[in-house]
């Protein structure tokens, strides 16, 4: 399952050439739908931030427009994504949306968190484990995000008194400087 963010990524990049649009650029109104006449109402901050919405009437800077093939494209992907009726859905939603930042963690709990699990690592040992504890570019955050996921557990940390300390498979702290470390919304909450 993808998240909202990356399906909202990846019809940015399918759809480049509707979004950069200059001044000079001659465009048809006709292509266009005001954003809030739309099913994507919930989402038009948001896409507003990624570019996707544009003001075609010099006076009216507010009103937003937005291609109908990116709303086609958008929402042929959205309609059925349980995040999306869950928080966004006018009409089916449970839960008020708060904005991407919900989407920034909606990403973190789906995308990242799946591709940890996919490493299908067992619980570290004594032979391969390493302590968050020792590598300070990380914050509390990544700690509890997979402490609370199951990905790693509290072991006794000699060095500081018997303390117990969150320990993770040495292999799944290669693969997060390999890959994780790459990615802007794991960066951001989770690197110092």
């Amino acid at each position: 399952m993808k998240s909202i963010l990356e399906i909202i990524e990846s019809v940015a990049l399918e759809h480049s050439d509707l979004l950069n649009l200059d001044k000079s650029s001659e465009v048809d109104i006709n292509d266009y739908v005001l954003i809030s006449r739309t099913k994507l109402k919930p989402l038009r901050r948001t896409l507003t931030k990624f570019g996707f919405t544009v003001s075609l009437i010099a006076t009216r800077q507010t009103n937003k427009f937005i291609h109908k093939k990116i709303v086609e494209s958008l929402w042929k992907q959205l309609e059925d994504q349980p995040l999306f009726v869950e928080r966004f859905d006018s009409e089916r939603r449970t839960k008020k949306n708060n904005g991407l930042r919900d989407l920034e963690y909606e990403y973190l709990n789906v995308t990242v968190k799946g591709k940890l699990q996919e490493l299908n690592l067992p619980m570290p040992d004594a032979d391969n484990r390493v302590f968050l504890c020792d590598y300070r570019q990380f914050n509390d955050g990544l700690t509890k995000f997979l402490k609370r996921h199951g990905l790693g557990e509290s072991q006794t940390f000699f060095q500081e008194f018997h303390k117990n300390r969150v320990a993770v498979h040495e292999k799944l702290l290669e693969f997060i400087n390999s890959e994780l470390m790459f990615d802007r919304v794991f960066k951001k909450y989770f690197v110092n």
